[in-house]
Formats: C-alpha cells, sequence, structure tokens
C-alpha cells in the first residue's frame, strides 16, 4: 500500500512541476511576445490558433501577432498568415492576399510556403493558372525539402505534385520550368518573377 502512494504522490509530484513549468514558460513566451520577439509572437499565435490542442482559440489575437512577426521576416509567419487567407480563418478570404503571404515567404526560401504557392498557381486560385510557374515552385520546393532533410514522405508529396504536372505540359514548357527553376535557385529565390 505504502508503495502505491509513494508512486501516487511521484506522478503528482512530476506533473506539478510540469504545469508550474509550462506556466513559467508560457509567460516568459508572452513576455517576448510583447517584447517583439518575432519567433516569440510566432510561437504565441500558434498557440491562441489552437494548434497546441488545450488552449483557448484567439484568432483576432492570433493574427496580430502573425502579422508583427511576418513584418520582421519570420517566414514561417508568412506561411501560417497564407493559410488563414486562403482558408479564410479569422480573416476575409482573400485568395490574392494568401498569394502575397506565400510569395513573400517563398522568396526568402521557406519551402512550405513554395509547396503553396505552386498549389495555388496550379489550381488559379487568385491567379491566372500556370503550369511553368506551379512547376518551378513545385521543382524549388522539393530541391528545398531535400536540403533540409525533409521527411521522405513530405519530398515524395512534393515530388508527385510536381510530377503530375508533366502530364499537362509539352516538352518544351518542361525545359522551360527547369531552366527558370535553375535561375531561381541561382538567385537565392530573388529573380523568380516569370
Amino acid at each position: 500500500m505504502k508503495k502505491k502512494s509513494k508512486f501516487k504522490f511521484l506522478i503528482a509530484k512530476e506533473t506539478i512541476y510540469i504545469e508550474f513549468a509550462n506556466y513559467f514558460a508560457e509567460k516568459l513566451l508572452k513576455e517576448a511576445a510583447e517584447e517583439g520577439d518575432d519567433d516569440a509572437q510566432y510561437m504565441l499565435a500558434r498557440r491562441l490558433l489552437g494548434t497546441w490542442g488545450d488552449e483557448t482559440i484567439n484568432i483576432k489575437k492570433a493574427t496580430e501577432l502573425l502579422l508583427g512577426s511576418a513584418n520582421k521576416g519570420n517566414t514561417s509567419a508568412m506561411w501560417q498568415l497564407g493559410v488563414l487567407y486562403e482558408r479564410g480563418t479569422g480573416v476575409l478570404q482573400d485568395f490574392k492576399e494568401a498569394l502575397r503571404w506565400y510569395r513573400q515567404a517563398s522568396r526568402l526560401g521557406d519551402g512550405d510556403s513554395m509547396s503553396e504557392l505552386a498549389r495555388m498557381i496550379e489550381e488559379g486560385k487568385g491567379t491566372p493558372k500556370n503550369m511553368i510557374q506551379a512547376y518551378v515552385w513545385y521543382n524549388l520546393s522539393v530541391e528545398k525539402a531535400a536540403r533540409e532533410k525533409a521527411s521522405d514522405e513530405t519530398i515524395r508529396m512534393i515530388t508527385n505534385n510536381r510530377n503530375r504536372l508533366l502530364g499537362q505540359m509539352s516538352q518544351a514548357s518542361v525545359d522551360e520550368a527547369q531552366v527558370l527553376s535553375r535561375q531561381c535557385l541561382a538567385s537565392n529565390y530573388q529573380k523568380c518573377d516569370f
């Protein structure tokens, strides 16, 4: 009986330490976000969007934090804003605004945004369909995912998206897309206005 009680006590004690650590971590996170740290703003925004599963959702505050973080160059915040505008979550649905955020993050090297930008261009959401541009951004996203050692599943998914376009493109269009991909990559994503 005594061992069982001791075990329960130890579990309770660890839980209290974890809860205190979580409380303290959240307090520090909020302070850092209020002081303007873009990573803290992004992380707190993700929490407010309900992505951690145990928190109160506050999309308005999350969007404000994401805008602050994105305006400081945080590509993850830019990607998240693209998602919000594309889905119309807590903001007016606006495909052009989603494209703007995905494009901005892509030009800063964010692979997730490259893939989302490619998909929107492929689907013609907020922009005319353009298989060459879609191929270029999928191609760059695959390269980025491989270079950053993304999971095999992620690389395979992006590769499949890119390769799906091959059936819709002429060989001349594929050749052009591959040249544009190399030019964009060589410019560190700065010369990708095609």
